[in-house]
């Protein structure tokens, strides 16, 4: 596993980049210490102990927000950067998951969560955690995992090598992120065994492919878009669809690659290291089952998603702010802080 330390640090180092830099991309550059109409309310401070005994040494990432003041989030906690993910609600923060301690369902959690995580209005959280032993391709031997707001407990959804797929086959892990509604359905990019993904010319086939699946509130479990789907536009079909999203109405938006268009993205990783390609936003809308396609990439699948945070809210809009970190006294520490958003503004933050 330390070999492929490497490989998720510097994963890890690039989504706290990324999350900073598109919240400071918001800010005004007149943002003052008690913005008009906002109240920053300290939750947590780097060096401050966790409730699972550890110490929040850097980086608070992935967090959420929801109209209760809950607030779900992760923080490096172990010098080799391994993280922990912990909701706070009423006012206590819990610690949700643990690398070192067993995964609900069977297996170890290892070194992190793979954002984004997510959280609805009711207090319920669905997340992606990485289990031991730490395998390449990202996500594969990673779970998806529910929190209960009301029995307090985490369970299972997708447990790699277990779970089953339609068709009879199991899933091998899980790709970035998911999305919990507040009806209690969840979409997740599940990683499956097959001869329909990428296919690069230089690169030997790695015999996987990720699609978009749904997790009802019962727990069945059924494809919203797969490789070798037909795509909108005249295009082939799909052979990735990953980053999904989904609304209360069941529309779902994702970022997916039709298999005749450009795929290489300068400077990333082989696919055996992190399945990605260049991604195009769409959105499957629940009455019709129909999809289309609503922004295309300009670049790198950083931009892309940068465009899908953007188009997040049309399908989504809630009334807080997502909670960013700020430095406190002018010092290298930072804080977790709970911005509240009023006339529909966007928020701000202090760095």
């Amino acid at each position: 596993m330390n070999g492929n330390m490497k490989y998720r640090q510097s994963i890890v180092a690039v989504v706290g980049v990324a999350l900073l830099v598109a919240v400071v991309g918001r800010t005004s550059q007149d943002a003052s210490a008690h913005p008009k109409g906002y109240t920053f309310t300290p939750l947590a401070f780097l060096g401050d102990p966790t409730s699972g005994g550890d110490t929040f040494l850097d980086v608070f990432d992935s967090n959420r927000i929801n109209n209760r003041g809950d607030v779900l989030f992760g923080a490096n906690v172990t010098a080799d950067e391994e993280q922990c993910l912990f909701l706070l609600r009423k006012g206590e923060i819990v610690q949700m998951a643990h690398p070192g301690e067993p995964a609900p369902g069977g297996g170890v959690f290892d070194g992190g969560f793979l954002s984004p995580t997510t959280l609805n209005n009711k207090g319920d959280a669905g997340f992606v955690f990485v289990l031991d032993p730490f395998t390449l391709p990202f996500g594969v031997n990673a779970g998806v995992y529910h929190f209960s707001h009301t029995t307090h407990t985490v369970t299972p959804v997708v447990i790699p090598e277990v779970t089953e797929v339609r068709g009879g086959s199991v899933f091998k892990g899980v790709h970035f992120g998911a999305s919990l509604n507040n009806r209690g359905d969840l979409v997740f990019a599940g990683i499956v065994q097959t001869d329909q993904g990428i296919h690069l010319p230089d690169e030997a086939y790695i015999g996987l492919r990720v699609g978009v699946f749904k997790a009802n509130k019962k727990g069945h479990i059924s494809s919203v878009v797969n490789p070798g789907d037909p795509a909108p536009d005249g295009g082939v079909f799909f052979d990735m669809a990953s980053g999904p999203w989904m609304n209360d109405g069941g529309d779902v938006t994702f970022t997916g690659h039709v298999a005749d268009e450009e795929c290489r993205a300068k400077g990333f990783p082989p696919q055996a290291t992190v399945i990605h390609c260049l991604r195009n936003v769409y959105v499957k809308k629940a009455t019709t089952g129909k999809i289309r396609s609503i922004g295309w990439s300009a670049g790198s699948p950083w931009d892309i998603l940068t465009r899908v945070r953007e188009l997040y809210p049309v399908i989504r809009s809630p009334p807080r702010t997502i909670v960013p970190s700020y430095s406190r006294n002018s010092s290298d520490a930072s804080a977790l802080c709970d911005t509240k958003e009023y006339r529909g503004q966007t928020g701000r933050v202090l760095r």
